[in-house]
């Protein structure tokens, strides 16, 4: 809501979306640190000293974790990146310094005061370099207009995560711990593309919301995400090579009790490479207040994954049963979402996305799974050949690219 008033002009509206967040984090906070408090009185008896303390410091360490939390996405929606970079620089720093110093002297009590220090500094920091005034202002009237705008957008997070849980849900249920084991060699991965995925949202999201605060054009902002989700689908086949190239052999020399979660991760690329492409789509929908959409077509998404999941577990395919299930589910929900923003574009534009999107990710890979199951060639020439065909399509990529930016 930040960026979309900023670029309307209308600092007053600004002002009201961060006074009200705000006013509504201390309420909330508030009222949960007196559960607490009161729930640690309750328990006192039945607890050792050492967790005590921690339930009588815990709202505190809370709600300053919130106010941290706002201050950052303040900085991220106004779009001042170089601070927060330095931010989590000085946090790091801070961290293993208060640590260091603390834990040694007051043992299990020192992770308390670091806890309430920590992000008191990220804050100090924080405001040194910025003027955010902020002040205790509860209209209910707007509070109720922002809940009913970030509710759905809670439910769909929500809902993002159970379904990119379903995969190691269902094995540890179904074929026991050992399997999840392998298998979080791909988990590992999956993580990997959710956070770069979110890093690259909270760099890339606040310009287009703000320039769809100036011009009121959904159909503009639309284009434009499909022209950088294009540049970006290209960066992906570069980066998820790479993977794909090195994480077998690291695996074989640094972690080889796991290889057997080699090929489920080969294929988890697959699903990763269409969740991070999905990340803009999801926010172009929450702008135009279309989360149904994407409310939709997660539960979608997940009740095919839950389906193959159980198909391929009754056909005794493991770990890349559920790998192969995960990343079509993940394919599905990556059609349905673009369906949904292509109605604001022309059609022409979004199937040429869609082939551009698809047909060279698909290829590339293609031809290493093909290079992979060939029997007449050694291991080392087989690797020989993905390094240098991996080359080749990294140069051709990047001239791409760079004639993309210049032409933009």
């Amino acid at each position: 809501k930040v960026p979309l008033y900023a670029g309307k002009g209308d600092d007053q509206e600004v002002s009201n979306v961060q006074n009200t967040a705000f006013s509504f984090l201390w309420l909330t906070n508030i009222a949960g640190g007196v559960v607490l408090f009161i729930g640690g009185l309750l328990f006192k008896e039945k607890m050792p000293h050492e967790l005590f303390v921690g339930f009588l410091v815990l709202p505190v360490v809370l709600l300053l974790q919130r106010f941290y939390g706002m201050y950052i996405a303040l900085v991220r929606a106004h779009k001042k990146f170089s601070l927060l970079g330095s931010s989590y620089l000085v946090d790091s720093i801070l961290n293993l310094m208060l640590v260091a110093i603390f834990l040694k002297i007051f043992k299990i009590y020192g992770i308390y005061i670091v806890s309430i220090i920590l992000p008191l500094a990220d804050i100090a920091y924080i405001r040194l370099f910025t003027r955010f005034k902020l002040k205790f202002q509860l209209k209910w009237m707007r509070l109720r207009d922002y809940l009913r705008f970030a509710l759905p957008v809670f439910l769909s997070s929500l809902l993002d995560t159970v379904f990119f849980s379903i995969d190691r849900l269902m094995i540890a249920q179904s074929l026991g711990m050992i399997s999840l084991g392998y298998y979080s060699v791909a988990i590992m991965c999956k993580n990997f593309a959710v956070n770069f995925t979110r890093s690259f949202a909270s760099v890339f999201s606040p310009y287009f919301i703000e320039d769809y605060g100036k011009t009121n054009d959904i159909s503009r902002v639309a284009n434009y995400i499909f022209r950088y989700t294009e540049i970006l689908s290209c960066l992906m086949i570069v980066i998820l090579g790479f993977v794909y190239l090195v994480f077998p052999v690291f695996i074989q020399f640094a972690m080889p009790k796991f290889e057997a979660g080699i090929d489920a991760t080969k294929i988890t690329i697959f699903g990763i490479y269409f969740t991070v492409l999905s990340g803009q789509f999801k926010n172009l929908l929450t702008v135009n207040n279309k989360q149904k959409y994407i409310i939709f077509s997660t539960l979608f998404a997940s009740a095919i994954c839950i389906v193959f999941n159980l198909t391929f577990l009754k056909l005794n395919l493991g770990i890349t049963g559920i790998a192969i299930s995960s990343a079509f589910a993940t394919f599905i929900l990556f059609i349905l979402l673009a369906r949904y923003v292509s109605q604001y574009c022309e059609t022409k534009p979004f199937k040429k996305f869609l082939v551009l999107s698809i047909a060279p990710f698909l290829s590339f890979f293609a031809i290493f799974f093909v290079i992979d199951r060939t029997s007449f060639m050694s291991i080392t020439m087989k690797y020989i050949l993905k390094t240098g065909l991996f080359l080749l399509v990294s140069f051709a990529i990047m001239r791409y690219i760079n004639k993309k930016v210049r032409l933009a």
